[in-house]
């Protein structure tokens, strides 16, 4: 996502199947990356595709893998990755609905309410608003203050096991006390992504977040599970469609 005059610089939250991104943007080179992208910027259009073709409207949907890139500055913007596996994502897909013509000028703050995400909570907040604007059915229901216990006990567990490398699934359905086929399903259905897709997206979550405090590419990969730094840069390139240092580098990073 390197450009020659670089005007990113915002507030970026990580939740189990989402990336969030709110502040300014400014010109891109063409890219493309595996997560589905929503892009509210409210005005005239700044996304272009990989025929630098406009893509109209003052929400932009962009598809996993869709080249593209940005062509103007704007001051304020939200753009939500999202895991194309996960419930969301799939509904990104399917489910999405055409609100807005080519000419339609609307501020940030009329699409989604005035919702700057300057701590973790809105921000995820954010990502729903944004998914409930642009979808035709249910959005997953946020993580509730009630699950099966036994995704709890998976939710704990997991970090550990992240850290460690690959994720025995079979083995953490013995320690938690289910069938690997009704832990993975009750998984999903309350978090809102597969256990396997959960895992890869944390394994990202992890590596950039210790790359945020201050530790190397390689440091960071191998604290959350990654072969290596190149490994941890090339996966999470595939996903964002920029390397980690970029990424770092594009604002204050927050947490839950």
């Amino acid at each position: 996502m390197s450009s020659s005059a670089p005007a990113w610089s915002g507030f970026l939250a990580f939740g189990p199947w989402w990336l969030l991104y709110s502040g300014p943007i400014g010109p891109t080179d063409p890219h493309s990356h595996h997560a589905s992208q929503i892009v509210v910027h409210g005005g005239l259009p700044c996304v272009v595709d990989g025929s630098r073709r406009s893509m109209p409207g003052p929400i932009v949907v962009i598809d996993p893998d869709q080249p593209h890139a940005f062509t103007d500055r704007r001051d304020h913007v939200l753009i939500a990755f999202v895991d194309p596996e996960s419930t969301a994502g799939q509904q990104l897909r399917t489910n999405r609905v055409v609100r807005s013509r080519q000419d339609d000028i609307h501020p940030v703050s009329s699409i989604i309410g005035a919702l700057r995400p300057a701590n973790w909570s809105r921000a995820e907040e954010a990502v729903r608003r944004l998914l409930a604007t642009v979808c035709d059915s249910d959005i997953p229901r946020p993580m509730s203050w009630w699950r099966h216990p036994s995704v709890d006990a998976a939710l704990l567990r997991l970090p550990a096991l992240i850290e460690d490398g690959a994720v025995d699934v079979a083995l953490l359905a013995e320690e938690v006390g289910l069938s690997v086929s009704r832990l993975t399903h009750v998984f999903s259905a309350e978090i809102g992504v597969a256990l396997r897709s959960y895992v890869r997206w944390m394994r990202l979550v992890n590596a950039i977040e210790h790359l945020a405090r201050g530790r190397t590419i390689t440091e960071a990969a191998h604290a959350a599970g990654f072969a290596d730094g190149p490994h941890f840069a090339r996966t999470f390139r595939d996903m964002f469609g920029l390397s980690p240092s970029e990424a770092v580098g594009l604002g204050t990073w927050l947490s839950p």
